[in-house]
């Protein structure tokens, strides 16, 4: 199996894991499905960290189309979250996310997989084993 086909979001913040979501296979990427993400992180977090909402929430995420849509931006201001935008075109992973994906391909390393669900419990595991402390050290 070839895991580029995979798309993982992993949300997390400095106490560890908040939500894993696997991109379901032949399904778009559209504004509707992102907004469904934001809809489940803001259940995780009330669920995980229910300070964390009284608190503020801020979040880094890409410029890609449906992350900037009208109904992106009406979502985000009624749950009253700051964001942080990703440089426009840019190529690069925020320094967190190759923290976090380095990490997870060394250990996938050598790994074969014949279904996407293999993979997807593999990567759950992998998080899941992680001490909070490697969370923190891809912020730092």
């Amino acid at each position: 199996m070839n895991i580029s086909y995979l798309q993982i979001v992993i949300l997390i913040n400095l106490k560890g894991l908040l939500l894993v979501d696997f991109h379901t296979r032949g399904v778009t990427a559209n504004s509707a499905r992102f907004c469904a993400r934001l809809e489940l992180l803001h259940k995780a977090i009330r669920r995980k960290r229910p300070g964390v909402l009284s608190n503020g929430v801020l979040l880094l995420y890409d410029n890609a189309r449906p992350h900037t849509v009208s109904v992106t931006r009406d979502l985000k201001q009624r749950f009253r979250w700051n964001f942080l935008g990703h440089p426009p075109h840019s190529p690069d992973l925020a320094s967190s996310d190759f923290h976090l994906f380095w990490s997870l391909n060394k250990y996938l390393a050598g790994h074969h997989f014949r279904t996407d669900a293999e993979v997807q419990e593999a990567v759950l595991k992998w998080l899941r084993d992680l001490d909070p402390d490697f969370f923190y050290a891809g912020f730092d």
